[in-house]
């Protein structure tokens, strides 16, 4: 059991962080609605970016990865995500009460 007042390894905050980025990512793919996969894969990438900066080794080669397949996966949903949001916006302009 870690004593009190120790800091916690170098390696276990960007073991987190990658494991944080894998999560967003899995989430991202997973949910129906391409704005909100967009988003997690932003947070993906956000993750990743941190463990770029304050990682070295294997971590950082790991989040760099994480990193590109992130940008990828966001660009690939944004086409999907703005078809979306127009289906959206046209379904509440004939909806809409003047």
């Amino acid at each position: 059991m870690a004593k009190a007042g120790r800091a916690p390894r170098k390696g276990a905050t960007q073991k987190s962080l990658i494991i944080l980025a894998v999560l967003f990512l899995l989430i991202g793919g997973a949910v129906m609605d391409p704005m909100a996969g967009i988003a997690c894969f932003a947070l993906a990438g956000v993750a990743s970016l941190i463990a770029v900066f304050s990682g070295s080794g294997w971590p950082r080669l790991v989040a760099v990865a994480l990193l590109i397949a992130a940008a990828a996966l966001a660009v690939s949903n944004v086409s999907p995500a703005r078809q979306h949001h127009q289906n959206y916006r046209s379904s509440v302009g004939a909806t809409s009460v003047e």
